[in-house]
């Protein structure tokens, strides 16, 4: 977006989109102005006729968006908008809304996963927009006087004139945490818009305005009794899996046997009232990873049409390139391609899978979480103690390779339980220290001024609305774990075969 150069922008659209018809195999559309370009990829979840082609406009306002506003019929009710809409997309009534209302407004009233670009020719400014939970992606680059966006990195990497170099600072983090935080991308220049957030662009003067339309608020509530809580809780997720279920093809649900992906699955037969529905889960063969029983279990208890997909070492070390080029950054989430694998299995009978990914960080669920209680009860032993004689101990405890094995988490929680609250809750993640870093990076020490890669939890600690620790370990982990992780292996892994 911008002034035009000697080589005219919108040549590069088509190439860029092809990059891309794995997110949206069913249709492509373009719009072209002076001033602006969209190149879209549909894959069609609601109304799959060719009233919901992309991009979609309705008086100075063009939009494209990538995922679903799950409230789309409640807000064209309330709005009054039933009578203007040509079509039953939720993409239509998201266009309405910011045409009469603004994008600071309409973000205030829509609940979904979502990254979207509305072009307003009017005022020539674009609006950028991404969900609070960074489900979908958006990336940015800014170069030569124009402003690119795309849903994954390697269109950005057509841009003409862009020369594409490696950002060390995020190597540099990327090697403590296994993947790359916050803004960061893998390539100078280019940036991630982050969760929650929205960008707006003069396309005249260049200047460009960030915001967060998005942020929790952790401020405790007092009043809530524990069984408040627990049926307040049951109520939101349940009315989350039937807005999910709102589609025009089939849905099924990614089964663990796990607490989460069983209560998704359990609530999505109970609004369905049946369980004719399918779910996948995945093998291994070290009974340590291994989880599929809990989930034939689950499947058998519930009566869906479940799907076993096996995973041997043989098939990650063969896949190990491709699908690494599918999240185009360094990436070590060991559950990635396995993902991927389900997702394959899951394109021959469904084309959206709900997922329990997130309930770690909503309900304390991870390792990490026990381990900040254990940490207050451990630190109440004299530090001479802890340190001489109870981690000379654990240091010497055999290896095991099993996942998460009891070695594993001793060490790492003696360890940690030194720092502070933040600094432990960062150190029980850690990969490499900043020491180890430095030995493998064969780069001038100067290259290599970087912040301490927990100053990132660190910051989004103290970032917290709330002055309890637990809450501020919930913030740090939605802040860069959910967003940086999870949602990178969903996005990317289950897009590359065409599934939402």
């Amino acid at each position: 977006m911008g002034d035009s150069g000697p080589e005219r922008p919108d040549l590069h659209l088509e190439p860029m989109s092809e990059l891309l018809i794995h997110r949206g195999p069913d249709d492509a559309g373009t719009f072209i102005s002076d001033r602006c370009g969209f190149a879209h990829r549909r894959l069609s979840i609601l109304d799959r006729t060719s009233a919901g082609q992309q991009p979609m406009s309705s008086g100075p306002i063009t939009l494209v968006t990538n995922g679903e506003i799950y409230n789309f019929r409640e807000l064209a009710k309330s709005h009054g908008l039933n009578a203007e809409l040509t079509s039953r997309t939720d993409t239509e009534v998201l266009l309405h809304l910011i045409e009469k209302q603004g994008s600071q407004k309409t973000l205030s009233k829509i609940d979904g996963m979502y990254a979207w670009a509305a072009w307003d020719a009017a005022q020539e400014t674009l609006h950028l927009a991404r969900d609070p939970f960074g489900i979908k992606p958006l990336f940015v680059l800014k170069h030569d006087g124009l402003l690119w966006f795309a849903s994954e990195i390697k269109p950005l990497l057509l841009v003409p004139g862009f020369e594409a170099r490696p950002s060390l600072e995020a190597l540099h983090h990327y090697l403590s945490f296994d993947y790359i935080p916050g803004a960061l991308t893998a390539f100078e220049g280019i940036e991630e818009v982050r969760p929650g957030s929205w960008w707006q662009i003069n396309s005249r003067t260049g200047h460009i305005n960030r915001g967060q339309h998005h942020r929790t608020d952790w401020t405790p509530d007092h009043t809530i009794t524990k069984q408040d809580a627990i049926e307040h809780s049951r109520t939101l997720l349940e009315k989350a899996v039937e807005r999910q279920l709102v589609a025009d093809v089939d849905v099924g649900v990614m089964l663990s046997g796990g607490m989460d992906s069983s209560t998704i699955a359990a609530i999505t037969k109970q609004v369905r009232s049946n369980a004719d529905f399918h779910t996948f889960s995945i093998g291994f063969d070290d009974p340590s990873f291994d989880e599929s029983e809990h989930a034939k279990i689950m499947a058998d208890h519930l009566g869906t049409h479940h799907h076993h997909v096996s995973v041997k070492a043989e098939d990650i070390a063969a896949l190990l390139p491709k699908y690494l080029g599918s999240v185009q950054e360094p990436y070590a989430d060991g559950s990635a391609m396995p993902t991927a694998l389900l997702a394959k299995a899951a394109n021959e009978h469904v084309t959206v899978l709900l997922s329990g990914e997130g309930g770690d960080e909503m309900f304390t669920g991870y390792d990490t979480h026990a381990a900040w209680v254990a940490r207050g009860l451990y630190r109440r032993v004299p530090k001479w103690i802890r340190q001489h004689l109870v981690r000379p101990v654990v240091q010497h405890l055999p290896v095991s390779h099993n996942k998460l094995s009891f070695d594993f988490k001793a060490k790492r929680f003696t360890h940690g339980a030194e720092f502070s609250a933040a600094h432990s809750h960062y150190a029980w993640r850690e990969v490499l220290n900043e020491n180890q870093k430095k030995s493998i990076l064969a780069f001038n020490s100067t290259e290599l001024n970087f912040a301490s890669s927990h100053a990132l939890f660190c910051d989004a600690w103290d970032n917290c609305t709330s002055d309890s620790e637990l809450h501020a370990m919930l913030h740090t982990d939605r802040s860069f774990h959910l967003p940086d992780d999870l949602m990178v292996k969903n996005d990317r892994m289950t897009m590359a075969h065409s599934i939402e």
